[in-house]
């Protein structure tokens, strides 16, 4: 999968994806697990089904100082762990967090939730 994604920052364990249709794709890999960094506000105004829910950044703009734990506890390190946000914008700083604390198989899904509003995803909203 990994011929099909752009590496980011020169960094092997980081790739950003671009394409619409190559999430489309990606969504079909069972190998995949969408981690939702999201605040609890913004989750409930949608989400993708089956993401995992993790917040990084709260409403207030501090990090979740569980994050990491959360993070390893919640998700599985043998699997690519894309990470969501709405823009893309936390999933970068997120991104690059992770990979500095030494986890690997992470994804940034640059368009956030809006990029699956366009391929319209199913979800429990009306997107």
């Amino acid at each position: 999968m990994k011929s099909l994604l752009m590496a980011e920052f020169g960094d092997k364990n980081l790739i950003k994806v671009k394409s619409t249709p190559l999430l489309s794709k990606m969504l079909e890999d069972e190998n995949l697990q969408i981690i939702d960094i999201r605040t609890s506000q913004e989750w409930e105004d949608g989400s993708v089904k089956g993401a995992i829910k993790i917040t990084f950044i709260d409403e207030l703009g501090q990090v979740n100082p569980d994050f990491l734990d959360e993070f390893d506890a919640k998700t599985d390190a043998s699997k690519i762990r894309a990470l969501l946000c709405r823009s893309g914008y936390r999933t970068y700083f997120c991104a690059r967090f992770l990979t500095i604390a030494g986890r690997k198989n992470i994804i940034n899904l640059s368009g956030g939730i809006n990029e699956f509003k366009a391929v319209q995803v199913q979800s429990h909203a009306s997107f």
